[in-house]
């Protein structure tokens, strides 16, 4: 009697992993692209209205949105990226446009002709160019390498940027080395996604599912990755 209910708690113990493992599963094949998590997409759109642009820096009415019901921590993390993205803009680095849309500056204080699109979760490169890659990924394109890259956009709400149908494996195996336990989520954030920051969390919370995801949604003609400051993820094909 005392051996089974020993294997019955054994049993009972490893059932809820098993589930979730199910459930990341079945997202993984298409049934539900959007990973599970405190906040959504939705959540974070419905921020938009209190976002704007002055003087060329992001303004957030946090204490409207706190005041709507909004959720304290969400509206906390907003505000701390809008920081981030007015620290870069003060160094030059990035642009804020009165749409909400963000452009990087180059070395020679020359916007980049690619700029982000601040809807979600549809990103459309305003380039057609298909080799805009970012330095840091030492992957040469390959005529057989189909599909879109771009270097990492900035967003009000996070970060995105396309990668070709070779980058796109590349990134899988990367995801599924790290998911492993091999380690190296910072130093795969800061090739895939640099400047690193959240993107170093979610590839060591989610690396697996990630690398799943990538691989399912590679249709031949690369994915698009998309990673928010509330630490969701969301990866499309092109």
């Amino acid at each position: 009697m005392k051996k089974f209910l020993v294997a019955l708690m054994a049993v009972l113990m490893i059932m809820p992993s098993f589930a979730s493992n199910n459930a990341q599963a079945a997202n993984s094949n298409g049934i539900d692209q959007h990973q599970i998590t405190e906040y959504t997409y939705e959540d974070i759109k419905e921020l938009k209205p209190y976002v704007s642009v002055k003087n060329g820096k992001f303004k957030f009415d946090s204490s409207q949105a706190k005041k709507d019901g909004f959720d304290k921590e969400l509206v906390k993390m907003q505000k701390e990226h809008l920081s981030g993205m007015n620290k870069e803009i003060k160094n030059g680095k990035l642009k804020a446009q009165n749409n909400l849309e963000i452009v990087t500056v180059d070395s020679d204080s020359k916007v980049e002709v690619e700029q982000a699109n601040p809807d979600l979760p549809v990103i459309e490169p305003n380039s057609p160019d298909d080799n805009v890659v970012a330095s840091a990924v030492p992957y040469a394109k390959a005529s057989s390498c189909l599909g879109k890259n771009t270097s990492v956009k900035y967003h009000w709400w996070g970060y995105s940027r396309y990668m070709d149908s070779c980058r796109a494996e590349k990134f899988a195996y990367d995801m599924a080395v790290v998911g492993a336990g091999a380690g190296g989520a910072g130093t795969a954030a800061a090739l895939w996604f640099p400047p690193a920051g959240v993107a170093a969390g979610v590839m060591g919370m989610h690396a697996t599912i990630m690398s799943v995801r990538a691989s399912a949604n590679n249709h031949g003609y690369g994915i698009i990755v998309e990673i928010t400051y509330a630490q969701f993820f969301n990866i499309d094909p092109q």
